[in-house]
């Protein structure tokens, strides 16, 4: 995982890592053991246990059982799949570092903003790590009503 964690860095520009000071990978039986108690997101209470990554004060929080539960353990030994998993959830979090470093104080839209700092930085990523997948398009096109199941089980997930 942490190689996967550094590979994913690595496709980040250095202005928007500026500031962040650790980045924990962690599982939900522990996470849940060390934080008590609700979170306010979106202007919902939920568990930290129950969510996929969290950040706040320049740290993120990644939980790896709920980043990786909704995807077949098949899919997780091809590195691109992999990456994905991971990739979306730290670059989602990282968009909520990159949003309170630029315009700090109260910021509306937060979870959507993140969103779309995700879909940037997991396609210049894809872009520049899997080049040669625009070519393979064609070859994987029977496993995208697969993969459209589980990105539709990750989006129910809080």
């Amino acid at each position: 995982m942490y190689r996967s964690l550094e590979l994913l860095l690595r496709y980040v520009p250095e202005e928007h890592l500026r500031g962040l000071r650790q980045i924990t990978l962690t599982n939900s039986e522990q996470l849940q053991s060390r934080r008590k108690g609700k979170i306010t997101s979106e202007n919902r209470r939920i568990r930290p246990e129950d969510c996929l990554g969290l950040y706040g004060d320049g740290s993120i929080v990644l939980i790896m059982d709920r980043i990786l539960a909704p995807y077949p353990e098949f899919f997780l030994l091809l590195p691109v799949f992999k990456m994905h998993a991971i990739g979306e959830t730290l670059y989602h979090e990282i968009g909520h570092h990159i949003h309170h470093m630029q315009e700090p104080g109260f910021r509306d839209r937060k979870e959507e903003v993140a969103d779309e700092w995700s879909d940037k930085l997991m396609r210049t990523f894809l872009r520049k790590r899997y080049w040669y997948m625009g070519g393979l398009r064609i070859l994987l096109r029977p496993l995208w009503p697969l993969l459209s199941r589980v990105q539709a089980k990750l989006d129910c997930t809080p």
